[in-house]
């Protein structure tokens, strides 16, 4: 069986950083940290299987993923790689 693993990163410390657009780093790390952070289950890393697709999404995309009722921010896995947020929806189906 195929898993969907829908990505998306946030950076959470912009110090010493370049190549990012700052203001809306900033702004997608308070809308996670207010809203979402204390949902989703914090893991140390994430193993990817052969049968795994992967999808990077922006955080708008990500976040529209989630409906609140099939989907929740409690099936969102996070973990915290350098200064970055990495967040990870998997489904068995595409979404």
């Amino acid at each position: 069986m195929a898993l969907y693993i829908y990505d998306c990163t946030i950076l959470k410390d912009p110090t010493n950083v370049t190549g990012y657009d700052l203001t809306a780093e900033a702004e997608n790390k308070t809308d996670y940290e207010t809203n979402y952070k204390s949902q989703t289950v914090k893991v140390d890393s994430l193993t990817v299987s052969e049968t795994s697709f992967e999808i990077d999404k922006t955080w708008s995309q990500f976040k529209g993923l989630i409906d609140g009722v099939t989907l929740t921010w409690a099936d969102v896995r996070q973990s915290i790689v350098g200064k970055i947020y990495e967040l990870h929806l998997i489904t068995n189906e595409p979404l």
